[in-house]
């Protein structure tokens, strides 16, 4: 009931704000041509994911053998709370008609729904056992509906990055700190294995910084 409430206010704010807007609307599709990077990007993902896949067991090991003390953050890195951040920024931007903000607002918004629906999907396709169940790390129920067995990719990482990558590449690269403090957050938690996570930050982050996106005019 509460998710349904804040959808519809959602809504109605959204639809709403555009009465303060006098021009007509254009939208255009914007494309990143700037590929520098991304062989390096990819071939440093790629190292990574297989790297901690095969280790997973040996990661998750360490980190309860350290023992660390973690408080639970997962209410506040809730997809919800993160989309409802990006909220606020993109009515801020609206009624202080900061262009550009308003356009990076609503790219994240873009992307963020775009890697959200393939990393949940991939979640039930592979149905991959959470570390906390305690049936390893090669453990793969494919289509399975349980939220125990969602455990690849991390969906909060996936979301943060794409939902944050914009911010970074367009701001401060310092916003990178905050999908990875979350990434993080999910293997001490022990809610995903490392290759979880670093597989839905790299998808997060791919999509975040190449996909194409609506460019929104008023």
């Amino acid at each position: 009931m509460k998710n349904k409430f804040f959808l519809i206010l959602f809504l109605v704010l959204f639809l709403t704000s555009f009465s303060n807007i006098n021009s007509d609307l254009k939208i255009n599709i914007n494309v990143n041509d700037d590929y520098t990077f991304l062989k390096e990007e990819i071939f440093t993902f790629s190292s990574i994911s297989l790297g901690t896949f095969i280790f997973d067991e040996s990661i998750r090991n360490f980190n309860e053998s350290i023992n660390i003390k973690f408080p639970s953050i997962e209410s506040i890195t809730d997809e919800k709370v993160l989309l409802g951040g990006n909220s606020t920024i993109f009515f801020y931007s609206i009624f202080s008609k900061d262009k550009k903000l308003q356009r990076v607002s609503l790219e994240s918004f873009q992307k963020a729904f775009f890697a959200g629906s393939i990393a949940y999907a991939s979640k039930f396709f592979f149905g991959r056992a959470r570390p906390y169940l305690e049936l390893g790390h090669n453990n793969f129920d494919f289509f399975n509906f349980n939220y125990n067995f969602h455990s690849f990719p991390s969906g909060h990482s996936t979301v943060s990055w794409a939902l944050l990558t914009p911010y970074a590449e367009n701001y401060n690269k310092a916003f990178y700190i905050i999908p990875a403090f979350i990434s993080i957050s999910r293997i001490i938690e022990d809610k995903h294995w490392t290759s979880d996570v670093i597989i839905g930050s790299a998808l997060g982050f791919f999509i975040g910084k190449y996909l194409p996106y609506f460019e929104f005019s008023f």
